[in-house]
């Protein structure tokens, strides 16, 4: 990932992450808002950072 951050933008990265996951963290996001509607925009936030993060590292 080092190597990728050098030559491609965030948002790049973030596109092949997607696409490496299969579109999981949306997918999971919306699952959490099914759950819990009322959720705040701060929580949301939270939860989206959160699964990125888990992604990101392999959880």
């Amino acid at each position: 990932m080092k190597g990728l951050r050098r030559v491609l933008t965030e948002e790049q990265i973030e596109q092949i992450l997607d696409k490496y996951t299969v579109g999981k963290v949306a997918f999971t996001l919306k699952g959490y808002q099914a759950i819990v509607p009322n959720m705040t925009e701060e929580e949301t936030a939270f939860v989206l950072e959160q699964l990125k993060l888990a992604r990101d590292t392999g959880y």
